[in-house]
């Protein structure tokens, strides 16, 4: 469920949004000022997805609750229906779906 909720609020070709709504922190997070992007909340994510996939690699069957299941079906689709790359109008729309299905 963390890594879902963090890509409801992926930014192609930029990083994480952080809803923190405390600039200081994306400051240090990214060493830039104003983006609000977080490289180091994508890179974070990746290393969690290593773990998970370790963790259930060979494992049963996991149950999801119903509002998770749906979640993920949801994100898989809008990342599997993702452009190689992106224009302003795409990342646009890449953002209002994966925010609307978060």
């Amino acid at each position: 469920m963390p890594l879902l909720v963090k890509l409801t609020n992926f930014v192609p070709d930029g990083g994480t949004w952080l809803n923190t709504q405390r600039p200081e922190w994306n400051d240090a997070n990214n060493a830039i000022v104003g983006w609000g992007l977080s490289m180091v909340t994508v890179a974070h994510a990746r290393r969690y997805l290593r773990f998970v996939q370790d963790v259930f690699t060979g494992s049963e069957m996991v149950e999801l609750s119903e509002p998770v299941a749906a979640l993920l079906q949801k994100l898989t689709a809008i990342y599997g229906a993702a452009p190689a790359t992106f224009d302003d109008a795409s990342r646009y729309e890449f953002l209002v779906a994966a925010g609307r299905a978060g």
